[in-house]
């Protein structure tokens, strides 16, 4: 009796049978109102099922990143923009006359992390969150997980507040677990550095502010602004400094053996520092804003799609 043996795969089956899920990061910078743009983008990575193992945010970033682990927020991400921070007036003359803080910015995002809060999936999230902030006794960026069992469901709660919380603005600094810390982008900007170690295939960087490359602004490191910030220890006065050093020097991203997909405002010549753009929180900027990103994100997906 004959056996009939089976047919084999075909190479183009065997190969796609092995093909394993990609393990991604995703890299989120601070830059205040251009946090739309990011936002604009990560609904277009949303909408495309992209999911990511990790991601390593800070300042408004953080902001993002939560509400990707958000279902009902991440959906409508853009319109949450608009409803919470469209219009804003992150300076207000009339304060001073009155004797108050002019500046609102910390106050409406404090608003949000209230509205956070409460919706926060904090036992079962999406993507473990690594939040960089700066120490403010050390003046040293740190990282905090946000899966971090040994820290108190009350004090997780002001990660996204610590990581927002601008010295210069009116802001103070945030206790958590017994240290102070305040918005990590003054130290490090856009946090790659903290995901290299996950063993990923691709790391997502929405970068808000220069980088080394880049079509925008790159330039040598000032050795007299890092020698200052070593000598002064005034959190003030050394936040400022660090930040003028990632300016001038734009931080590397080509870092790792993960392949890298940039989405950058730069490369669309939006302007960052233009006009005091990261500033401008009108419904017009915001719009715009979110529809770029929105774009851009749609295009980095179909072209990283088409390489795969």
């Amino acid at each position: 009796m004959a056996v009939r043996r089976k047919k084999s795969a075909s190479p183009r089956k065997r190969t796609a049978r092995k093909k394993k899920k990609l393990r991604r990061g995703l890299v989120l910078s601070g830059g205040g109102a251009f946090g739309a743009y990011q936002a604009g983008a990560m609904k277009a990575l949303h909408e495309a099922g992209l999911e990511f193992e990790v991601i390593s945010a800070t300042s408004i970033g953080t902001i993002n990143a939560l509400a990707w682990n958000i279902p009902e927020i991440v959906r409508e991400l853009d319109a949450h923009w608009l409803h919470n921070v469209g219009g804003l007036r992150p300076f207000q003359f009339s304060r001073i006359l009155s004797g108050k803080n002019p500046f609102q910015f910390h106050s409406t995002l404090e608003s949000i992390a209230d509205a956070y809060r409460g919706r926060y999936p904090w036992d079962k999230q999406r993507a473990e969150i690594l939040i960089t902030l700066t120490d403010y006794r050390t003046n040293e960026s740190t990282v905090l997980s946000s899966c971090d069992a040994r820290m108190p469901p009350d004090e997780r709660e002001l990660l996204m507040k610590a990581s927002t919380a601008i010295l210069h603005i009116g802001s103070s600094p945030v206790e958590i677990m017994g240290r102070k810390y305040y918005d990590g982008g003054y130290h490090t900007n856009i946090p790659i550095d903290p995901i290299l170690d996950h063993d990923l295939d691709e790391i997502w960087i929405i970068p808000l502010s220069p980088i080394k490359g880049g079509t925008k602004r790159t330039g040598r490191k000032s050795k007299a602004a890092d020698a200052a910030r070593r000598r002064i220890q005034n959190p003030y006065i050394h936040s400022l400094i660090r930040l003028y050093e990632q300016v001038i020097d734009p931080p590397e991203m080509n870092l790792g053996s993960a392949k890298k997909i940039i989405i950058s405002p730069y490369d669309e010549n939006i302007e960052f520092y233009r006009a005091g753009r990261n500033l401008l929180f009108s419904m017009k900027n915001i719009r715009e804003l979110l529809r770029r990103g929105y774009e851009a994100g749609q295009r980095a997906v179909s072209r990283s799609y088409a390489r795969s």
